[in-house]
């Protein structure tokens, strides 16, 4: 892994496989030429399981094939692969996952990962969550990365541990004793819905309480100045904001002069000039990209064609914006 990651969030709907968007699986097919870096991949494992969190039949087919030969294999991807816990789904519904931390950690493993989270339990700030259900989450994670480090040994992958909380002070009380575990790698979680002040204050004061040598990871970091700002403060963070952006997003400029594209946009007659992007998708698809999806004939696949386009210019942009 290089030295600073983006690991780009994919889900098996199928997204498009930004190393090599031609061989996603989709009708039409996307064009060669327009696959762009990518450090790695971040999937969630509630698109892995069965029930809930997986229902679309393609999700089930990438499953299956995954867990045949490898997440690896199934992306047609040689780096590196990163695969959560899977519990966001379970604080959606109000409920408690139905298997313990040993149990994730050998279902992680017959996907081939090389990096997994351990079972830890989100508590983020745009989700009510009572408070003495905070601590319960919290105490949790902490017991589960205490376990997981016991089993850490057991399998070929890499175990992220990650740090949860609400308040600037749960963040620092959580750090010090998860610190206690002198591991490797930690991950700072529920960081959705936060400001990107917010957001690098917490990863700073984490870092500080954490081994010095330790590295760092950032969890679902949607804010462009956020992740302008990481640059010098965490080793890797995941962001979904690509795809999303280019499905169902809101148009933003970026602070370093490129731009995410909206699905809602309307024809743009400069395109290119006006993001003055070099991307292998602007190169060649500046005024396409511009077009106004609803204005496309449904269910024949043009609609998705542009928004998967400018998903892997948006993605483009982040990666830019962080490796700068």
């Amino acid at each position: 892994m290089t030295a600073r990651a983006y690991f780009v969030e994919w889900a098996p709907n199928p997204d498009p496989f930004y190393h090599a968007p031609h061989l996603t699986p989709i009708h039409p097919r996307l064009p060669e030429g327009i696959g762009i870096p990518v450090d790695g991949y971040m999937i969630s494992l509630q698109h892995l399981r069965e029930g809930p969190g997986i229902k679309k039949r393609q999700a089930i087919e990438f499953r299956e094939l995954a867990l045949r030969v490898g997440l690896k294999k199934a992306l047609r991807f040689k780096g590196p692969i990163f695969l959560d816990s899977g519990t966001v789904q379970f604080l959606k519904r109000q409920e408690m996952p139905p298997f313990n931390q040993l149990e994730n950690l050998e279902y992680q493993a017959q996907f081939k990962p090389d990096y997994v989270s351990h079972l830890d339990f989100p508590v983020p700030i745009h989700i009510k969550i009572p408070p003495d259900e905070v601590q319960k989450r919290i105490s949790l994670t902490i017991k589960n990365a205490k376990i997981a480090k016991e089993y850490e040994d057991c399998f070929n992958f890499r175990i992220v541990y990650v740090i949860q909380g609400r308040s600037p002070d749960e963040y620092v009380k959580v750090a010090k004793e998860m610190a206690t575990l002198k591991a490797e790698y930690y991950g700072v979680g529920s960081l959705v819905g936060r400001s990107a002040k917010d957001i690098i204050r917490i990863c700073n004061i984490v870092k500080h309480n954490l081994p010095e040598n330790a590295k760092l990871h950032a969890f679902g970091v949607t804010k462009l100045d956020a992740i302008r700002q990481l640059r010098g403060v965490v080793d890797s963070f995941d962001s979904s904001s690509g795809i999303m952006w280019g499905i169902k997003g809101v148009k933003k400029r970026s602070p370093d002069g490129g731009g995410m594209l909206d699905w809602r946009l309307k024809p743009h007659p400069v395109g290119k000039i006006a993001f003055n992007c070099d991307c292998p998708v602007c190169s060649r698809f500046s005024t396409l990209l511009w077009e106004n999806v609803r204005n496309l004939s449904y269910r024949t696949g043009s609609r998705r064609w542009i928004r998967y386009l400018r998903a892997i210019h948006n993605t483009f942009t982040i990666w830019r914006i962080f490796h700068q």
